[in-house]
């Protein structure tokens, strides 16, 4: 059965089967064969997870997959042989690398580019492996901040949006170097973001700790929606 009943995120292969990432390790539920794999952490197998806190799975285009683990920083596992291939963590003396160990979402971008959202701060991956750090200056100009990144979303005019715990979202522009903040100053309903989402009139539809808000990008105008339904803005 399952690894345990906390789940954090789930990655569908459709028509084969379902990942599920769980506090207590990474599972798979074969839909034909109606049986589970399990896949943990085992400091004796170097091709183990590194963590079994899974927050969040990704497949790239060459059918690998990206495990975002609490504790352990990322793994990427050829999904073909079953086995962990890479490990991606934070490394203090070096700026290339992952802002934290404690990874919390997975975005790949229509320009097949990885981001990863970590406890203190945004990374996308380069070309060579390493990653940038994008984690200074994004709120209230303060490189001090540290961002735990909720989110990760891309629009459908390719702009790169993240979510935060307690300092609202942001809005990359130019390849990560230019960006715009927003928050409960701008007309949020709260500063703590759970999910981005984008409707069929461009509209973005983010969920936050305090209510539901619309935002228009092109007039940086919020609409927002508590228990009373009463729209502000």
């Amino acid at each position: 059965s399952l690894s345990h009943d906390n789940i954090k995120c789930l990655l569908l292969e459709e028509g084969k089967g379902i990942w599920i990432g769980t506090i207590k390790g990474l599972d798979y539920y074969d839909f034909k064969r109606k049986e589970f794999s399990h896949f943990k952490n085992n400091r004796e197998n170097r091709a183990g997870l590194p963590d079994d806190v899974i927050y969040d799975i990704l497949k790239d285009n060459s059918g690998n997959l990206w495990v975002a683990t609490y504790f352990g920083g990322l793994a990427r596992i050829n999904n073909a042989l079953g086995v962990v291939e890479n490990v991606y963590s934070h490394d203090p003396n070096n700026a290339r690398t992952l802002c934290s160990q404690t990874v919390t979402c997975l975005l790949k971008d229509s320009g097949n580019s990885l981001w990863v959202g970590t406890a203190s701060g945004l990374n996308k991956q380069l070309p060579d492996g390493s990653f940038l750090r994008i984690a200074a200056g994004l709120s209230n100009g303060s490189s001090d901040v540290e961002l735990y990144i909720t989110t990760i979303f891309e629009d459908s005019r390719k702009r790169i949006w993240d979510g935060t715990r307690g300092h609202g979202f942001h809005l990359l522009r130019d390849e990560a170097r230019s960006i715009r903040h927003f928050n409960i100053e701008d007309g949020l309903p709260g500063n703590s973001i759970y999910a981005i989402q984008e409707d069929a009139n461009g509209y973005l539809w983010i969920s936050t700790e305090n209510g539901l808000s619309r935002l228009d990008p092109d007039r940086s105008s919020f609409r927002s929606a508590m228990t009373t339904f009463i729209g502000v803005g």
